[in-house]
């Protein structure tokens, strides 16, 4: 089975002691809200889908160790998902790094941020990334979770649990995922045994990316294991009625939301040594209001188990729908059938 390294180093902390202390949210556009992600989406200029960046210059974090394992990390995501390579920023690591130091002085979290206080710079990524010298932006959307240490310092990877963190959140994930993105900025700040990482994603006209040969986006990889049983659901809650409960690690499909729009007519987890079903809630744009209000996101679903997965347990995924062109166009059906593995750990 191909190897995707979750759980490969425990996080020194448990997990409810990660769940009560660990925050998370997401934002981009204009919005100050984060329930107002995502933001209406800006299409490229022409029908026919650019191709995925395959190759980027590695990173360069001279002042801090710990954001080239997240580059690293989230580039190998979005290469087994199917979709181009994000490039380093250094305008954009600015940015992300002063509101990552703004969030932790302060106590807050999101993306928002208000005049007045320590580290102040605009009220919205969107807005700091357009005061930087990143020129010419279209899009920009930002990601970014916090969680305790219990050692004098740090580990070198505790971004990289952040990151891994994020990607059990399924609004968290649509965001990291998506094909059009094509640069990226990273802030890691530490304070009061705290680790705080933020993921600034954004694109030009010029630099938009797709993903012609990947016409399902999916996770967890085909055929992975080491995959965390329970979801982290952060600010935005995809299942209210759990009243807090952990939910399961979701299996989600995203495509290209520049040219396509995706909708679900089956989508199922089951256990694949038994076959029993997963009790899961579909999130899409047409059942989720969070996909499906303020802008509007038309190009994710995902199978969320109401309850966490077993772990060292094999499932299998069916999902069976129709993407449609958004330049015009008959829906076309799509599906995909894999499988994946959980392993030990709960959270990442």
């Amino acid at each position: 089975m191909t190897n995707v390294p979750f759980g490969k180093r425990v996080f020194r902390v448990a997990c409810t002691a990660a769940i009560a202390l660990a925050v998370v949210s997401c934002g981009g556009g204009e919005s100050p809200s984060a329930a107002a992600e995502p933001a209406p989406v800006t299409p490229v200029g022409s029908a026919v889908e650019p191709a995925a960046v395959t190759s980027v210059p590695p990173p360069f974090y001279p002042a801090d160790l710990r954001r080239a394992p997240v580059f690293k990390r989230l580039n190998e995501i979005r290469s087994r998902a199917g979709v181009g390579l994000l490039t380093q920023r250094p305008a954009i690591d600015g940015v992300a790094q002063e509101h990552t130091f703004y969030l932790m002085v302060n106590g807050e979290d999101g993306s928002a941020e208000t005049p007045g206080k320590v580290g102040y710079s605009r009220p919205t990524s969107d807005s700091r990334i357009r005061n930087s010298d990143y020129s010419d932006l279209l899009e920009s959307a930002e990601v970014t979770a916090a969680l305790p240490f219990v050692n004098e310092a740090p580990s070198l990877f505790v971004g990289v649990d952040l990151l891994n963190l994020l990607m059990g959140s399924p609004y968290h994930r649509n965001i990291m995922l998506r094909a059009e993105y094509a640069d990226v900025g990273l802030g890691v700040y530490d304070r009061s045994s705290t680790t705080r990482l933020t993921i600034d994603f954004a694109r030009t006209q010029a630099s938009t990316q797709g993903a012609p040969d990947t016409p399902l986006i999916i996770w967890p990889p085909d055929k992975s294991n080491g995959i965390p049983n329970s979801m982290f659901s952060g600010s935005l809650r995809p299942i209210p009625e759990n009243n807090g409960a952990p939910a399961g690690y979701a299996a989600s499909v995203q495509v290209s939301r520049n040219f396509w729009m995706l909708d679900v007519t089956r989508f199922e987890i089951r256990e694949s040594a038994t076959g029993v079903l997963v009790d899961t809630k579909l999130l899409s744009f047409a059942t989720d209001p969070q996909l499906n209000t303020t802008g509007g996101d038309h190009a994710f679903a995902a199978a969320l188990p109401k309850a966490p997965l077993a772990k060292n347990t094999a499932y299998t995924v069916t999902f069976e729908g129709t993407r449609t062109s958004v330049h015009g166009g008959i829906a076309s059906p799509v599906s995909k059938t894999w499988s994946f593995t959980t392993g030990a750990n709960d959270f990442f």
